[in-house]
């Protein structure tokens, strides 16, 4: 009879080409496929997948080199102590009897489990075809190799904002000179007519300083150490990772937009250039809400509207004075292009302040925006807790940021302008 062993290894060798490996393989090539088809880069949610993919991948393959190590050291071993390799002199499979054959499955399949480390779960029953689910052997419970979980926001700020990098000193306090336009958009340059014999008219350039620096921000997590040895069955290292990094981004995200400036950014929502447009009817977005809010832009080029994701059902309906919606225009997720209001990109989040409070919708030019990276995000591990065997998942990064702008600025028309207007 041959041995249980081998029927063992040829039953994982079935499985793997059949199982896991080759679903993750096929889902990576669709989306890969997918991205050449509609000739564009992967979606951050693309890009999420594909790297869990990825690894689940090749924590698969290392356990599997692992199993194929212990076979051949085990053959090894077996062929220096003189013990004749298993399967050899046994019963050749054409000769078994039905219940021999039964037998060998089923002490394949545990052996198969005992391989794979799950083999406690198994519980050993006689083999009554007739008994249903009372016989043979139950296998162990599995788990799905991956952890579920919902995506924090996608960021929208720093894809669009003026970044300056870490540098060679990445805390070092880092000053933007700017002209001070708050007054007069020549920044105190004055002009004059004059006679060739009268004297000039003499003019201050007005210059301010933006100061940034990139203050510590900090994430902290324990995780059990038997968690985290037996997490390679999932991904957990990988996993955590991931989960770092994606709300790393979507902290910051929420700091440019609400940041108080008390070490940590200055948000859109709080810098002193804001102009607020008062809304027309509290707790909603009227059309001569947004008109007001357009005509107040400094610069149109690089303008996006941000709004509360619970404001996008007010601004769907938005009518002009005639009744016609026609301001608002559904984009194409699959295509990547955004919804546009006025004809310029309009983001939803949650990030930004509630439906009819101040903020809830935003008409901003990101390039004013300034971010200062310092030190970047590293994730450490400490193993600090003897006692309960928990270890210390610690991220750090340093990051500032703040508008450029110092004040709203005023033009020769008479009227103000900013590269933040918020409805208030």
């Amino acid at each position: 009879m041959p041995a249980p062993k081998t029927l063992a290894k040829n039953l994982d060798h079935a499985l793997e080409r059949q199982g896991k490996e080759k679903e993750l393989y096929e889902r990576m090539v669709a989306l890969n496929e997918l991205a050449k088809k509609e000739n564009r880069d992967f979606t951050d949610e693309e890009k999420t997948e594909w790297a869990e993919r990825a690894a689940e991948l090749a924590v698969l393959k290392e356990q599997r080199g692992r199993e194929e190590a212990l076979i051949e050291i085990r053959s090894t071993v077996k062929e220096e102590s003189g013990v004749p390799e298993e399967g050899v002199g046994q019963k050749p499979a054409r000769e078994m009897s039905i219940a021999e054959i039964r037998r060998a499955i089923g002490q394949a399949a545990q052996e198969l489990l005992r391989i794979k480390g799950i083999a406690p779960g198994v519980q050993k029953r006689d083999i009554i075809l007739t008994t249903g689910a009372s016989g043979g052997y139950i296998l162990a419970e599995e788990m799905l190799m991956r952890i579920m979980a919902v995506n924090p926001e996608r960021e929208i700020i720093r894809a669009r904002a003026f970044v300056v990098p870490a540098g060679d000193q990445p805390n070092a306090p880092f000053t933007i000179p700017y002209l001070d336009q708050s007054i007069s958009v020549s920044g105190g340059l004055a002009f004059a007519k004059r006679k060739e014999t009268e004297s000039m008219t003499e003019s201050d350039l007005d210059l301010g300083q933006l100061r940034l620096e990139a203050e510590e921000l900090s994430t902290f997590l324990q995780v059990g150490k038997k968690t985290a040895a037996n997490g390679d069955a999932i991904s957990l290292g990988a996993f955590l990772t991931q989960a770092f990094l994606m709300n790393k981004r979507a902290q910051e995200d929420y700091l440019f937009f609400n940041g108080s400036g008390a070490n940590e950014p200055v948000g859109l929502v709080n810098c002193l250039a804001k102009i607020p447009v008062t809304r027309d009817t509290a707790a909603h977005i009227m059309f001569v809400d947004i008109s007001s809010m357009y005509i107040r832009m400094l610069d149109n080029a690089g303008a996006i509207w941000v709004t509360n994701k619970q404001a996008m059902q007010e601004i769907m309906e938005v009518s002009d004075a005639s009744g016609n919606n026609l301001i608002f225009r559904p984009g194409n997720i699959q295509a990547g292009t955004p919804n546009t209001l006025l004809n310029y990109p309009l983001f939803e989040t949650t990030n930004v302040p509630a439906l009819g409070t101040e903020g809830d919708l935003m008409f901003i030019n990101p390039q004013y925006y300034i971010i200062k990276d310092g030190r970047p995000f590293e994730l450490t591990i400490y193993d600090v807790r003897p006692e309960t065997q928990l270890l210390d998942y610690v991220g750090l990064w340093d990051v500032d940021a703040a508008c450029w702008v110092a004040n709203a600025i005023k033009f020769k028309d008479g009227n103000t302008y900013s590269p933040i207007v918020v409805l208030k």
